[in-house]
């Protein structure tokens, strides 16, 4: 399936995610990823410090479309460590916890970026 811009081909990637493959773009890219779901600060704010996979963090906590997440930046090299968002719902709340393990100047194998749904499920039924 070859998808006609980026913003498309992050959107279909979101719903099998759980949300996590826009996260990291829509920070990067913000002017290239426009799709709803994209994370959009409204005021974020520096919450207490906190230690993660033995790494000293920034926590930066936010409401993002009426939800309560909170980020985990390394101090050292500023990358994304952790996301925790909660959702709330009529009688019950989610509660995800996304982590990485970014690497810097790695080498990415193709296959391991390449994006093939399979082709007996749509990608739509994901929603």
């Amino acid at each position: 399936m070859k998808l006609e811009s980026l913003d498309n081909a992050i959107a279909a990637a979101t719903g099998i995610s759980g949300g996590s493959a826009i996260t990291v773009p829509t920070m990067l890219l913000p002017e290239e990823i426009t799709w709803r779901r994209a994370i959009r600060f409204s005021e974020p704010k520096r919450i207490d410090d906190d230690l993660f996979d033995k790494k000293d963090c920034f926590r930066i906590h936010d409401i993002i479309y009426g939800n309560a997440v909170t980020f985990w930046v390394d101090k050292k090299t500023f990358l994304l460590r952790k996301m925790y968002r909660e959702q709330e719902f009529e009688d019950f709340i989610a509660q995800t916890t996304t982590t990485y393990k970014p690497v810097l100047n790695g080498q990415a194998m193709e296959d391991l970026i390449e994006f093939n749904p399979p082709e007996a499920i749509p990608w739509w039924q994901f929603w």
